[in-house]
């Protein structure tokens, strides 16, 4: 009885030791998605004003992404589907700051892209960032 307890225990020590180790990952992984998401955008983005010159309206934040019933050329041709970022907020990100927010800027000349990452992804550090034309 004595040896079923011992491990019992064991396997909790263990199991304990994987649960926390796989927190750090999900994290590193929701990160890792919103960057590419990000980059799967800014793509989009650079390609409706290769096409049409100039980036998709609203001129006010949207976290829904750009707004083709405004009269501009059907945005969904470009990227079908507004990413969500993922639910969880990490770090220091509000859920003010978590969904990915798009703005036009300059008449179309130019666009911001906000997002926040609760930890650092490549060179790009932990904390609100916004992406234009430029890059991050």
């Amino acid at each position: 009885m004595i040896e079923l307890l011992i491990v019992i225990g064991i396997i909790g020590v263990l199991a304990a030791v994987v649960l926390v180790s796989l927190s750090g990952a999900r994290s590193s992984a929701r990160d890792t998605k919103r960057v590419s998401d990000i980059r799967q955008i800014i793509s989009a983005l650079q390609l409706y004003y290769s096409d049409n010159g100039g980036y998709p309206l609203p001129a006010t934040p949207t976290t829904t992404g750009p707004d083709a019933s405004s009269g501009d050329p059907d945005w969904s041709t470009y990227l079908p589907s507004w990413p969500n970022a993922p639910a969880t907020q990490d770090g220091s990100c509000t859920a003010l700051e978590n969904p990915y927010t798009y703005t036009q800027v300059a008449s179309g000349a130019d666009f911001t892209l906000s997002f926040c990452l609760g930890k650092a992804v490549s060179s790009i550090t932990a904390g609100p960032h916004t992406a234009t034309s430029a890059g991050f």
